[in-house]
C-alpha cells in the first residue's frame, strides 16, 4: 500500500492536523488533493501514518412511537377545540 493511498484514506481534518505538527505552512486553505500532493513530498514526515479503517457511522433514523404521535395528535385536537371556544 502506498504513502498517497494511506493519506487518502484519511479525512482533510485528520491531514490537516497531522500537517499542522510539521513546519510546513500554508496548509490551512489547501484541498484534500494538495494537501496530500505536499505530503508526499515529504514522505519521511508522514510515514508514522497508517490507513484509516474506520468509516463513517451511518446516520441515524429517527423512531417514531406511535402511541407518542397518537398523544399528541389527541393533545392538539384538544387545544384546538379550546381555541374555538
Amino acid at each position: 500500500m502506498s504513502l498517497a493511498d494511506i493519506l487518502h484514506s484519511h479525512s482533510k481534518t485528520a491531514l490537516k492536523k497531522e500537517i499542522s505538527k510539521t513546519n510546513i505552512r500554508g496548509y490551512s486553505k489547501m484541498s484534500k488533493e494538495e494537501l496530500v500532493a505536499v505530503m508526499l513530498k515529504h514522505p519521511a514526515r508522514f510515514s508514522h501514518i497508517k490507513m484509516n479503517t474506520k468509516t463513517r457511522a451511518a446516520p441515524v433514523k429517527k423512531v417514531i412511537n406511535l402511541n407518542q404521535l397518537h398523544l399528541n395528535q389527541h393533545h392538539l385536537n384538544q387545544e384546538l377545540k379550546f381555541l374555538e371556544i
